[in-house]
Parts: structure tokens; C-alpha cells; sequence
């Protein structure tokens, strides 16, 4: 039969069919048009839709938090403050001079924590020196008690070299790294800086997790530090809460 043929037989077919006839043959059509349709989608897409890909672990964060020694709570504490003071002055040890320069030979105390989750390494700490100049001149505040503090790895750091590595100031000390923390294992340090003259320095503390090398710095409030030695100041130490001259024995 011919293609002619073929659809003037169809066309016949159509117009004796009735609507009933006409109504289940294009609803048969457009079922099969979309059945090959969605086979076809499902071919091109490869099956069903990818399970969304699971989050990464967060990456490792380290925080952290100074204290600048209060003259209370160090025996080596020790203040520059840029005028003279008298004697019986009265102070309070609880607050750290807001003109003061901190004295050679303080310590600076922080803790640094995780905050992820994860578990990082610390590999070491240094001090690297911004500017230096003449010691500062004034009156240094000295306290001679000592009080309680964190139990901490106890470090030193020489300001001669321009970048000074933290050591343990008792040799026979255990090494403080490397050392492991986590978000409920903190670690707290108390670093005595010695230095000739004013010295500006930050902290550079070293650290690694899953291959990855890291570093943060240690300020002081996004200023860098700032020590003096003492021999342009004079010397007050503390008795019954007042400054009296001489240095603390």
C-alpha cells in the first residue's frame, strides 16, 4: 500500500471513528510520546539524581587570649611608666599601667585553644622583632609577691636575635613541643622576654594539621608588643600597697 493510500484509509477511519474513538487515540499518542520522553531523560541523566555530597570537615581554627601580667601575679613583673612616681603612692595591683611600657624580663602569658572540633599540632613558638630603639625612660613599678596562675609550659625567649625561638627556662624541663590541642585541651603559656633597649615583636606560633603547615600571630590586641629594659628608669617597689623607692629584694 501506498503512502497516499495508507492516509487517505486513516483519514476515513477518523471521520467514521466518533469522538470517543478520536479522544482514546490521541490520549494513547501523547502517553507514548511521554513515556519516551522520561526513557530518554533517564538515559542522558544516567539513572537517578546524585545523593548530595556530604560537608567537609570545618578547617582547624586556633584562638587565643593574653595576659599581660598584672604587678600581682608575677614575681618578675615589672612596669616603665613615662613620669616619676613618689614615694607612698598608693596602686592597685590588680591593673596594669595604662602608659606602661612592660619591663625586660615579664612574662607574657596566653592560652590558645581549637575551636573546631579538630585536633591540632604545635610545632613551636618564636618572637619576631618589628622596631627597636632606646630604653624607655620614666619610673619602673616592681611588685614583689608572687600569686597563684595557670599551670603552664614555662618559656623564655632572648630578644637579642631578631627572631628569638621560645626554650624552656628550666634546661632540664621537658620540651613544651610538640605539643597537641583540641577544642576541651587547651595549652597556656607563660613566655619571660628579655631584650636590651625597646623592642616592638609579635609571636609566631607554628603549627600543623593533616600535612598542612600553619602559623598565627600573637599581639597584643593587633599591636605588637613592647618591652624595655630599665637602666634609663628608676626603680619603686611595692610595699603595703604603696611605691616606696629601691628595687624589690
Amino acid at each position: 500500500m501506498t503512502m497516499r493510500a495508507r492516509s487517505r484509509r486513516l483519514g476515513a477511519w477518523w471521520r467514521e471513528a466518533g469522538s470517543a474513538a478520536q479522544l482514546g487515540a490521541v490520549v494513547g499518542l501523547l502517553t507514548a510520546v511521554l513515556g519516551a520522553v522520561c526513557a530518554g531523560a533517564q538515559l542522558l541523566g544516567g539513572g537517578d539524581p546524585p545523593a548530595p555530597a556530604a560537608s567537609a570537615p570545618a578547617t582547624p581554627r586556633l584562638e587565643y587570649a593574653v595576659t599581660l601580667p598584672a604587678l600581682k601575679n608575677h614575681c618578675t613583673s615589672s612596669w616603665i611608666v613615662p613620669r616619676d612616681v613618689a614615694d607612698g603612692t598608693p596602686f592597685d595591683p590588680r591593673e596594669v599601667p595604662a602608659d606602661g611600657v612592660l619591663g625586660s624580663g615579664s612574662a607574657i602569658e596566653f592560652v590558645v585553644q581549637e575551636t573546631t572540633g579538630r585536633t591540632v599540632v604545635l610545632h613551636g613558638l618564636r618572637a619576631e622583632v618589628r622596631s627597636r630603639g632606646p630604653a624607655a625612660p620614666g619610673t619602673r613599678l616592681t611588685h614583689g609577691g608572687c600569686g597563684g596562675t595557670l599551670q603552664q609550659a614555662l618559656l623564655g625567649i632572648d630578644l637579642a636575635a631578631r627572631v628569638g625561638e621560645a626554650v624552656p627556662r628550666d634546661p632540664t624541663a621537658p620540651a613544651p613541643f610538640p605539643w597537641t590541642v583540641a577544642e576541651h585541651d587547651p595549652a597556656a603559656y607563660s613566655v619571660k622576654i628579655d631584650g636590651t633597649g625597646q623592642v616592638e615583636f609579635v609571636l609566631v606560633l607554628d603549627w600543623s594539621w593533616g600535612g598542612q603547615r600553619e602559623q598565627t600571630v600573637i599581639d597584643d590586641k593587633g599591636r605588637p608588643f613592647l618591652v624595655s629594659s630599665a637602666e634609663q628608669a628608676k626603680d619603686m617597689c611595692s610595699f603595703q600597697q604603696t611605691w616606696q623607692a629601691g628595687r624589690c629584694e
